[in-house]
């Protein structure tokens, strides 16, 4: 006789489900802006700031968000050293995750002191890879919160064979001071850190 499941186990069985579901959802990540400071080794230090993606036609100009499709990009950074005139990207290589729906991206990331670089931005575009090599520097200092700025990633347009205006193609990328915003929203979601806070902002290369 086959056994027999009774409609209380399995409604339990989806409860406990939903619960467990519940609690991977609200494991923090980097793009939330939280960081786990009791864990802080000698060497940490936390980063944080906001991506902020603009467009413009193929003719340089401004465009609102709402006149383009929305874009799932991400920025990939990674500690950097110089070898010749290359950069070579050693050890991890973690990723900020954003959307261009989102007028900004808040990020705060907890890693050990040195320099890194955010070394290449990737987002889907017809014919390419889709990545785009970048290099942003920052640094990371020990047992402090650094504002390292605000990214403005910039979509420009080129108009295509058949005129079309294809957004995204070219990136270009600067970065502004907005801490007092940054440092409220950072303050916000990390209301029990102790660091002290510093401003030292990305400085972005030319490949």
């Amino acid at each position: 006789m086959a056994p027999t499941i009774r409609t209380g186990s399995i409604l339990s069985m989806l409860l406990a489900t939903l619960a467990l579901l519940a609690a991977c959802s609200s494991v923090p990540n980097p793009e939330r802006g939280i960081v786990d400071t009791e864990g802080l080794n000698e060497d940490d230090g936390i980063v944080f700031g906001t991506l902020v993606p603009q467009f413009y036609n193929s003719k340089g100009k401004p465009v609102g968000a709402n006149d383009v499709p929305a874009i799932e990009y991400e920025l990939y950074y990674g500690t950097a050293e110089s070898i010749g005139l290359k950069r070579a990207f050693t050890g991890f290589t973690e990723s900020i995750s954003a959307n261009t729906r989102q007028p900004q991206t808040f990020f705060a990331m907890k890693l050990p002191a040195g320099e890194y670089s955010l070394f290449k931005l990737y987002r889907p575009f017809p014919g390419t890879t889709g990545y785009v090599p970048t290099d942003v520097r920052f640094t990371v200092e020990p047992k402090k919160a650094t504002y390292i700025g605000s990214l403005q990633v910039e979509f420009r347009a080129t108009r295509g064979l058949l005129g079309e205006e294809r957004v995204g193609e070219k990136i270009a990328l600067k970065v502004v001071d907005d801490a007092a915003t940054a440092t409220r929203v950072y303050k916000e979601r990390n209301p029990d850190a102790a660091l002290d806070i510093v401003a030292n902002l990305m400085k972005v290369r030319r490949l």
